[in-house]
């Protein structure tokens, strides 16, 4: 018998340590670069990814004092060995985060910076250190990570989840973390409204369903875009 440890409306407790964090080929090269430090050649490293690919987890395991691009202000930053600077590509403030790494750099403080791509800066000061500090991307997610990935999440929420169905998932669903995400979020959401284990039909209605989303938000897109009729 499945056994849970949720019940419908429950959240459960995300962890970011280090025995939590699955390495695969697409990821391994910005583990090794967090491993590596100080010796990235800079005190700033800018790691980049699409939204879902464990950016956040792996600057929990850099630093544990964080801040936000979005919020970032010439204020009083916190006094710390490393520190970690999220979203830089929603950055509001560029010349908060020039002076940040300016200072963090006087102070001999490491900076990681994380962004779903690699932006550009209309502040050219900024735009120089931000293309000296080496970048490492997250690539998109391959089999063995997206098989992992599933196997944890699932094991996170209590569910225990047959191999063959979680091979299943891992063949069918889009090569994307958000997708993945969907996929289990969906996925856990359908078998507690049906009080039914998680099985392959089960993983067969949400990828139908993800089709039909994502269709909807394509043409949604295309409606959304200008026109010579405009």
């Amino acid at each position: 018998m499945e056994i849970r440890q949720l019940t419908l409306g429950l959240s459960y407790r995300q962890t970011f340590d280090r025995q939590g964090f699955v390495v695969s080929p697409c990821n391994s090269m910005a583990v090794l670069w967090i491993d590596r430090y100080p010796n990235w050649g800079s005190h700033a490293l800018l790691v980049h990814g699409p939204k879902g690919c464990g950016k956040t987890h792996l600057s929990h395991m850099f630093a544990k004092e964080h801040l936000n691009a979005e919020e970032l202000s010439e204020d009083l930053w916190p006094k710390t060995e490393r520190l970690v600077v999220e979203n830089i590509d929603r950055l509001t403030n560029e010349r908060a985060l020039c002076h940040l790494f300016n200072w963090t750099k006087e102070q001999k403080i490491g900076l990681l910076m994380t962004s779903n791509h690699v932006p550009q800066f209309r502040l050219p000061d900024l735009s120089s250190r931000i293309m000296m500090c080496p970048k490492v991307p997250i690539l998109p997610p391959d089999d063995e990570l997206i098989y992992a990935v599933l196997s944890k999440a699932f094991s996170d929420r209590g569910i225990a989840v047959d191999a063959t169905v979680l091979e299943y998932a891992t063949r069918y669903t889009e090569r994307t973390f958000e997708a993945v995400q969907a996929l289990i979020d969906m996925s856990d959401k359908l078998s507690l409204s049906q009080n039914r284990r998680i099985t392959i039909p089960i993983i067969k209605q949400v990828l139908a369903d993800l089709r039909v989303i994502r269709r909807q938000n394509s043409m949604d897109d295309m409606f959304d875009e200008p026109t010579l009729f405009d």
